[in-house]
C-alpha cells in the first residue's frame, strides 16, 4: 500500500515532466518557424534592393521552393520597375523598322518603280501605286518543288533578270532559277546546287557552286543574245577554306570571300569589268581575319592583323584595281573587343 502511495505521485510528476517538454519543443519549433518566415519575408525585401549577382548564396539558406518564390517575385517587381524602359525601346525599334520598305510580314524590294516580293513559294511584282495587279514571276510548284521555299532573289542592276534560289526541306543544297524579266516573264536558266550569287550587271551572274556541303569554285554565267554560256572564275584547294561570293553595298565590286575559322582571304571582281580576273586584296595569312567593304573609292578593311583580339580598319585607296600603286591611307583601331 506505501509502494502504490509512493508510485502515484512519481509517474504524475513524471507525466508532467513529458508535458512540459513537449509544449517546450513545440514553443522551439514555432519560434524556428516564425524565425524562417520573418528570415524569408526580410530577404524578400532586401533582394528588391540589391544587385541579382550578390545573391548567389542565399539559395543555400532556403528550402528550393522557397528560394524560387523569392526569385519569382523579384522577377515581377524588377519588370514592372522596367515597363517604361521597355515600351520605350520597341516604341523606338518600330519607328526605325517602319522606316525601310520590307515592313510588312512578307519581304518587299523596291526597286525603281516596282515592289517585288514573295509569299507561299511564289515571287510576285506590282508597280506602286496598284498593289492590285499582282504578276507572278516565278511559281515553284509549277516548276515541280514541292514543299520548297525561296531562300534569296537577287535582281540584276536594271531589273533585266531576276534570281533567286530555292531549297527542298529534304535536301542541303539549293536550286538557282533565273527569270528573264520581259513582258511576259519566263524562266531562262536553273543551275542546280548553289550557295550563293550576285550579279555583276544584268547579264553577268557570277555563283558559287556546292558539293557535299562544301564550297570551292566561283562559276561566271553570260547571258548573251539567246545564248548562255559559263566558266570557271575561281577554285579553291584548301579543305579549310568555304568560299561565297558577295557584292559590296555600293555595287561596285563583287567579293569572292575565302575564309576558314582562323584566316581569311578576299578577292575582287570589278563589276564594270567583270571579265577581268579578280584581284587578289592580300594573301592569306595564318591567324589573320578581315572583311572588304568598298565606298568613297577606298576599300574598308576590317582585320585583326597586328593584334589577334581587337579589330582594325584599314582604307586603302582602290587605285590599284585599275593598273596604278595602291597606297594605304590610315588605320585606326575602332573595334577593340575581349575574347571570351
Amino acid at each position: 500500500m506505501a509502494n502504490g502511495l509512493f508510485i502515484r505521485p512519481v509517474l504524475r510528476i513524471m507525466y508532467n515532466s513529458w508535458k512540459v517538454l513537449q509544449i517546450t519543443e513545440d514553443s522551439i519549433w514555432g519560434i524556428q518557424t516564425y524565425a524562417f518566415s520573418r528570415e524569408c519575408h526580410n530577404t524578400a525585401t532586401r533582394l528588391k534592393t540589391i544587385w541579382p549577382m550578390e545573391r548567389k548564396g542565399l539559395g543555400k539558406r532556403f528550402f528550393s521552393q522557397d528560394f524560387y518564390q523569392l526569385e519569382k517575385e523579384y522577377s515581377k517587381a524588377y519588370t514592372r520597375r522596367c515597363g517604361r524602359l521597355v515600351a520605350k525601346i520597341r516604341k523606338k525599334l518600330e519607328s526605325v523598322y517602319n522606316t525601310y520598305p520590307f515592313s510588312s510580314s512578307n519581304t518587299k524590294i523596291h526597286v525603281g518603280e516596282h515592289v517585288f516580293f514573295e509569299d507561299s513559294g511564289c515571287i510576285y511584282r506590282y508597280k506602286n501605286g496598284s498593289s492590285e495587279i499582282l504578276e507572278v514571276l516565278l511559281n515553284t510548284e509549277e516548276l515541280g518543288f514541292q514543299d520548297a521555299s525561296v531562300q534569296r532573289i537577287r535582281l540584276s542592276p536594271n531589273q533585266l533578270h531576276l534570281a533567286a534560289s530555292i531549297k527542298h526541306s529534304d535536301l542541303e543544297e539549293c536550286t538557282c532559277v533565273i527569270v528573264k524579266l520581259e513582258e511576259t516573264p519566263e524562266v531562262c536558266s536553273v543551275i542546280p546546287k548553289v550557295f550563293s550569287f550576285e550579279w555583276a550587271n544584268d547579264d553577268i551572274l557570277f555563283f558559287v557552286r556546292q558539293e557535299n556541303l562544301q564550297c570551292h569554285e566561283v562559276f561566271q554565267l553570260v547571258f548573251k543574245a539567246e545564248r548562255q554560256y559559263m566558266h570557271l572564275v575561281y577554285a579553291e584547294h584548301d579543305p579549310r577554306f568555304f568560299v561565297e561570293v558577295s557584292c559590296t553595298k555600293d555595287r561596285r565590286f563583287l567579293t569572292i570571300n575565302c575564309n576558314s575559322k582562323s584566316t581569311s582571304e578576299v578577292w575582287l571582281i570589278n563589276c564594270h569589268r567583270p571579265f577581268d580576273m579578280p584581284q587578289l586584296v592580300q594573301q592569306r595569312t595564318p591567324g589573320v581575319i578581315y572583311h572588304v567593304e568598298h565606298g568613297n573609292k577606298e576599300l574598308y578593311i576590317v582585320t585583326t592583323y597586328g593584334n589577334k583580339i581587337s579589330y582594325k580598319v584599314t582604307l586603302l585607296h582602290n587605285s590599284i584595281f585599275y593598273g596604278r600603286e595602291h597606297h594605304c591611307r590610315t588605320s585606326l583601331n575602332i573595334f577593340p573587343y575581349t575574347q571570351s
